[in-house]
């Protein structure tokens, strides 16, 4: 089977991405992994995809690009999840040129949008 996978350019080892729990020294299955807001001090409030249902999202069927970069400049590891955009109605032309502009000039658009109930 072959896949593509990250790795360290010098020697091309593979690059593990663990799910840590300090405070119990342990890695931990994806499906302990919550979210929470840092409060400083090592206090932390959790929060449910309830809490965030609530929250008001001004980016909702928006995407607000934050600021452009040369492609290169991206970390891979920064990734996390790619996600594919397209346009909304009336959208078709203005994103066309976006598409077009960062096609040519090999910039990438840094974006926030918002995913379900949560903005990335």
């Amino acid at each position: 089977m072959c896949a593509f996978t990250r790795s360290t350019p010098p020697d091309g080892s593979r690059v593990e991405h663990r799910r840590f729990c300090k405070a119990e020294n342990r890695e931990i299955p994806y499906e302990q992994v919550g979210r929470g807001f840092a409060l400083g001090h090592g206090r932390m409030v959790p929060l449910t995809d309830e809490d965030l249902a609530h929250l008001p999202l001004p980016t909702k069927r928006t995407v607000d690009v934050l600021g452009f970069v040369p492609f290169e400049d991206i970390d891979p590891i920064s990734y996390g999840r790619p996600y594919y955009v397209g346009f909304g109605p009336g959208g078709d032309r203005p994103y066309s040129l976006l598409v077009e502009a960062l096609a040519r000039t090999g910039y990438v658009a840094v974006s926030k949008v918002a995913l379900c109930a949560t903005a990335c």
